[in-house]
């Protein structure tokens, strides 16, 4: 890690999370609201000079806009035990060729998410439906049916600073050329909000910048992750930058392989960062793991 790099994160430490230290010792995990310039943080890449830990790897962190909205995520809890853990996954959506947003970023193919989602649904077995390629669409986004235990979404994604609702995740137009509104390959945050019941646990944005948006004082970044937790997820996972393809199907690899022993996202996240520290070399790098956090449920 850059010399220079290590000591802005270690002086961040000491800063917000030093004098907090008697209580974060003695609890499991840390819910952190965090405000202004501090939503574009990766806190779990802050290092602790005392044990040159990282904050990630020390504690479970959960992250939401306010205590009230923390206090609402509870009542979403599902009140009945699900018989067991299912996952519909989604990857690689075909894309017009040299689709664009803007003038500046092409939108190709994303061989890796494919790589990510197999993976991931080798964990689940029969309990997993994944949709890939021309199949990943917006539709079949659309039908995934109340029971559902995880969603994970590995697509390209624009969230739109000016206007968040119109922040989107891209997908493979329907069968008529996209001509239908509600199958045109774009799923916009609005779209969530008001036309979908996501009765998930966990709904994973595994694209670019998910945890983007547009900053409202007192309610934090509004954009997609919180259209899906709107929408009725209880936990949702958002990265803060673009990451590489091959770090983040290990990282997500590893992450659902603890959801899949029950562990909870905010535990199962930190365990995952873990993994990626262990490998050593540039796995271990914040670049490729510290993008991540969970967004929603305190467990």
């Amino acid at each position: 890690m850059d010399p220079a790099l290590k000591i802005q994160a270690e002086r961040l430490f000491q800063v917000l999370i030093e004098p907090g230290r008697e209580s974060i010792e003695s609890a499991d995990r840390v819910i952190i609201l965090p405000d202004g310039p501090l939503l574009n943080l990766p806190f779990s890449a802050l290092i602790d000079p005392k044990n040159d830990l990282f904050l990630g790897q020390w504690k479970a962190l959960v992250f939401n806009p306010s205590a009230g909205v923390v206090a609402g995520l509870k009542g979403l809890r599902t009140s009945f035990p699900r018989p067991r853990h299912t996952l519909v996954a989604f990857a690689d959506p075909l894309l017009t060729s040299g689709a664009m947003v803007g003038q500046s970023r092409d939108l190709g193919p994303l061989p890796g998410s494919r790589s990510e989602v197999e993976n991931i649904a080798r964990i689940f077995g029969r309990d997993a439906t994944v949709f890939l390629g021309r199949e990943a669409t917006e539709s079949a986004v659309r039908s995934v049916t109340p029971g559902v235990t995880f969603v994970h979404l590995a697509v390209h994604a624009l969230a739109d600073r000016r206007a968040p609702l119109e922040s989107v995740l891209f997908l493979s137009p329907g069968g008529d050329g996209g001509e239908d509104p509600d199958d045109d390959g774009t799923l916009k945050a609005f779209e969530v909000m008001n036309e979908m019941t996501i009765d998930a646990e966990v709904v994973t944005l595994s694209a670019c910048g998910t945890a983007g948006g547009r900053e409202v004082p007192g309610e934090g970044i509004i954009g997609l992750a919180r259209a899906f937790q709107f929408a009725g997820a209880r936990s949702v996972v958002v990265s803060q930058w673009p990451v590489s393809d091959q770090s983040t199907v290990s990282l997500m690899s590893g992450f659902y392989e603890r959801l899949a022993q029950g562990i909870g996202p905010a535990e199962a996240l930190r365990g995952a960062q873990n993994g990626q520290l262990a490998l050593g070399g540039a796995s271990a790098h914040p670049f490729h793991w510290a993008a991540f956090q969970v967004m929603g449920d305190s467990r």
